[in-house]
């Protein structure tokens, strides 16, 4: 058998390391080449020496390129470098001269030679997981692969390099890689930066849009903006796994599993693939077959039940998502052992999971999906990255774990289909992702389509399906978004989707529509709101349909809209002069998603807030006015979703997170603090919830975990007035059922006040412990608004007057404390807070925060709750919050709580801070 040396392939070479050392490793091997590259302009280049047969020899003096972290776009890389500084404050972005990335760029790096014996069949290949958008790529001076076929944003190519490796190592120079890389022309909304003057029929590249989202950077992403893989393999290299899960009748799941192969050689090579699934307790399953691999292609291997009965499973250890279970994944293990001894084999290591999941069309026609044969609410977020696709595991970990926290299930990705690591993450988090594909941009331009873009577009979902099938998280993949495709665009895609053995469901758009080419309706719809709406309109019965966004059915993007920063992340991006001109500036404006869709502003979001909490004095009052109206309209947007399951059968908040720092669009900002509508949407899905809908005046629980029937619960309704008087009280029996939702009593008119705005504070009980809180101001009379306009934002004919909660509740000085949590998590720290209201007058939405030795907030931090809604005269709560240690290293913080009867209308005052003292020890575990 052949003996492979590999060099530090992680790395590339190091300052003063000679390329040529090398250390032992096991083949086969696959390793990410990170290190060692930089970057530059094609502009800035001689043309007698700034060509790719030149560029990519050991020769080459790259000493003045940018060197750079990978993978990074252009503009990251001239940022790791300290260009364009503050690029994310105010309106700096639009300043930046586009024309800089209209010239190709090249990126280069050397790669330490791996030493085998080429003469067995052994193969080096690279893969680009991530080029935007055409690349001609060389290696030691030879054009590998051209412009001509590296195209395409979410395209994965593997070039084998097997003959230049033998040549470098002959001449005992390290590999070189140069790769020149030319930005993407797609048809955008904002067309200045993604066309650059051409037009329509000539912007058709396949590439990533910001749609609305944010404004495009001007590089548009372009650069390698995805892992490069270096493998050494034998001819035949295991690829692209998939376990599919059929549960039968009884309770045994039926496997079936298939890998792809891939042979470089010229010859067909012999020999045995075989198959084993793993688990804590032992072998699941494992197979093997004889099979013969065809010269110079991939084909598809695939055991079942009929060739391998083993792939009948008995007790099957499944995946759930992780309110249902345990996300329980396995090892799957897939080794290619060639006849010839002498040839090296291949090999696959992966981690999957059991699970089934199916769609069903409703009797309303909505879709409905189970996981394993239980019906599951689908509560999620749309997913953005970084706007310069500057994402970490870290960074995916954080998100993940704010995900969790929320209550919601779900993640969807339109266009924004992210690397390995986050589905990997997403695997072992039991949180369901929805990928698809984008909107608005070259991919939903069909009538323009030419051969290269039908080419392009089935070769990345080809590319895509492939890497996501393993993933038990993937739960269903969107193959349009706001349109259906042409019935010879759905062909193609249906074809590749069969050719690929998808496993789980399809959606072919994320609209409500019927396929001309199937007759399948797609049972989802998108019908809006993407701007505020009042509370009352979630459950109002004139939005219960597929035309509307109210409570029913799939919906897969909604929003309440506005979420403004909170004072401190606008800080970071608003200079003080641009703060405030007797309202929000241009320079909030800019934060707003994108000036070139319907959106681009607070204006679908000021006029509520300032006719329904009193007009904003300063960016303090305003941001603090924005928390409450997030939260309310959040909380109200889930509750009616979640209190409507199964009528209602999915909601996908638009969105769960920001490209960059935004006044809208998010449950927490691109700092990680988190404001308002983070917590009215972790109020709305606790575990266990009791909630009021403005509409119907109904208190509901709602169960989200499936394990138990809770019995024995008590819940308790209760109004106070504006100085925290007791009007009215009742309580009733109840119980609620696994994943089951149960109307407990109605809210009668004469419980809350008819001339001012009236505190109901809902309470589940059982023996006396309180299991959910929640509490509303409901004002006098609700808005009152009309179904017209609701995508943007329904017209309100009269708002609902709520500025009594900034006139008539003052000032109170609560008093605080905290306590050290000795039982946390592996790598966390926390303190349990406590917050006491001394006065007479009730403390309204208090924030609290903790904050390290330099005064700023410790972030990402996981609080029991915030923004506490009130707390009555005399009343004293106690709060848990966590953060890891790699964000806060000790304990050494201090902890805060300001109400809004502190901040709106005035400034805070010093005495709002907590006062400083020596924490004490708890054992409260978190």
């Amino acid at each position: 058998a052949p003996f492979l040396v590999l060099a530090a392939l992680l790395c590339g070479p190091c300052v003063g390391a000679d390329p040529t050392t090398v250390t032992s490793v096991s083949p086969p091997s696959r390793h990410a080449v990170r290190l060692g590259w930089s970057m530059q302009s094609s502009a800035v280049l001689a043309s007698s020496t700034g060509r790719g047969e030149l560029i990519s020899l050991p020769s080459y003096d790259a000493r003045t390129w940018y060197s750079i972290t990978f993978p990074a776009t252009v503009l990251a890389g001239l940022m790791q470098h300290d260009e364009y500084p503050g690029l994310f404050e105010s309106t700096t972005m639009q300043n930046i001269d586009p024309s800089r990335f209209d010239p190709s760029w090249w990126y280069r790096t050397e790669i330490p030679i791996p030493e085998v014996d080429l003469s067995e069949g052994t193969a080096v290949t690279l893969t680009f997981k991530g080029i935007n958008y055409r690349a001609n790529i060389f290696v030691n001076g030879d054009l590998v692969a051209g412009n001509d076929t590296i195209q395409g944003t979410f395209r994965a190519f593997e070039i084998d390099i097997t003959t230049q490796v033998a040549t470098a190592r002959g001449a005992g120079t390290s590999i070189v890689v140069a790769v020149e890389v030319f930005r993407p022309y797609d048809v955008g909304l904002d067309k200045n930066l993604t066309c650059r003057g051409r037009p329509d029929e000539d912007c058709l590249d396949l590439a990533i849009s910001w749609v609305d989202w944010a404004p495009t950077p001007p590089d548009v992403n372009m650069g390698l903006w995805r892992d490069v893989e270096l493998a050494v393999t034998g001819p035949v290299a295991v690829r692209h796994p998939q376990v599919a899960t059929t549960l039968l009748p009884s309770g045994d799941a039926s496997l079936e599993v298939l890998v792809a192969l891939r042979n470089l050689a010229t010859t067909s090579v012999a020999g045995v693939v075989a198959m084993s699934i793993e688990g804590s307790s032992g072998v699941v399953a494992s197979c093997s077959s004889p099979i013969t691999v065809k010269a110079n292609g991939v084909m598809s291997h695939v055991w079942s039940t009929t060739d391998c009965p083993a792939l009948i499973v008995a007790n099957p250890p499944l995946w759930w998502p992780w309110q249902m279970g345990a996300p329980t994944l396995l090892n799957l293990t897939v080794t290619f052992a060639p006849t010839d001894t002498s040839v090296m084999g291949g090999r696959l290591d992966e981690r999957v999971g059991l699970r089934q999941v199916t769609k069903t069309i409703d009797e309303n026609r909505n879709a409905l999906f189970r996981v394993n044969g239980k019906r599951i609410l689908i509560r999620g977020g749309g997913w953005a990255p970084d706007l310069l696709q500057r994402m970490t595991p870290e960074r995916h970990a954080q998100e993940l774990a704010y995900v969790r926290h929320l209550g919601l299930n779900a993640v969807r990705l339109e266009g924004k289909l992210q690397d390995d690591d986050l589905f990997q993450q997403a695997d072992e988090m039991g949180i369901m992702m929805l990928p698809g594909i984008c909107c608005c941009d070259a991919w939903q331009k069909w009538p323009l389509w030419q051969t290269e873009q039908m080419n392009v577009a089935g070769a990345s979902l080809r590319d895509q399906l492939r890497r996501l099938r393993s993933h038990p998280s993937v739960v269903m993949f969107i193959y349009s978004s706001d349109e259906l495709p042409p019935p010879n665009v759905e062909r193609m895609f249906l074809s590749i989707f069969d050719q690929e053995a998808w496993a789980t469901p399809t959606v072919a758009s994320a609209s409500y529509l019927t396929s001309s080419l199937t007759g399948n309706v797609t049972g989802v719809k998108m019908t809006g709101p993407y701007g505020w709406v009042p509370p009352n309109f979630w459950t109002d019965s004139r939005g219960l349909s597929n035309q509307f966004g109210g409570a029913w059915g799939f919906i897969t993007e909604t929003s309440p809209g506005g979420s403004p920063l909170t004072l401190e992340s606008f800080e970071k991006v608003v200079p003080p002069k641009e703060r405030w001109a007797d309202g929000p500036t241009e320079a909030w404006d800019y934060h707003c998603g994108s000036s070139h869709g319907a959106f681009g502003s607070l204006s679908h979001f000021t006029p509520a807030l300032e006719a329904r909490l009193g007009n904003a004095t300063s960016p303090a009052d305003y941001l603090l006015k924005a928390q409450v109206q997030a939260y309310e309209s959040h909380r109200a947007m889930f509750e009616a979703y979640s209190g409507a399951k199964y009528t209602s059968t999915g909601v996908i908040q638009w969105m769960l997170n920001n490209g960059w720092p935004e006044m809208m669009w998010h449950l927490y900002d691109y700092f990680l603090d988190t404001g308002g509508a983070f917590y009215g949407a972790k109020k709305a899905m606790e575990p266990l919830h009791i909630q009021f809908s403005p509409s119907t005046r109904i208190v509901t629980v709602v169960q989200s975990l499936y394990a138990e029937t809770k019995s024995g619960l008590t819940a308790v309704a209760e109004t106070f007035d504006l100085a925290g008087k007791s009007l009215w009280k009742t309580s009733s029996q109840t119980s609620v059922a696994p994943d089951g939702t149960v109307s407990v009593f109605p809210i009668p008119p004469t419980a809350t006040q008819n001339h001012e705005t009236t505190f109901l504070r809902l309470r589940l009980e059982k023996d006396g412990v309180t299991l959910s809180i929640n509490t509303y101001w409901v004002p006098a009379v609700l808005d009152n608004f009309t179904m017209s306009g609701c995508f943007t934002g329904c017209d309100v004919a009269t708002f609902a007057d709520m500025t009594d909660l900034a006139s008539k509740l003052t000032r109170v000085d609560l008093e605080v404390s905290w306590a050290v949590v000795t039982q946390t998590a592996p790598g966390r720290l926390g303190v349990a807070m406590t917050i006491h209201n001394p006065s007479t007058i009730p403390a309204f939405f208090t924030r609290l925060r903790v904050l390290g030795r330099d005064g700023t907030d410790v972030l990402p931090s996981l609080w029991d709750d915030n923004y506490i809604v009130l707390l009555l005269p005399n009343e004293t709560e106690i709060i848990g919050v966590t953060w890891a240690t790699t964000d806060q290293p000790d304990t050494d913080v201090t902890c805060t709580a300001t109400p809004f009867n502190n901040v709106v209308g005035t400034p805070p005052r010093p005495q709002d801070m907590a006062r400083s003292h020596t924490p004490r020890q708890s054992t409260l575990k978190l």
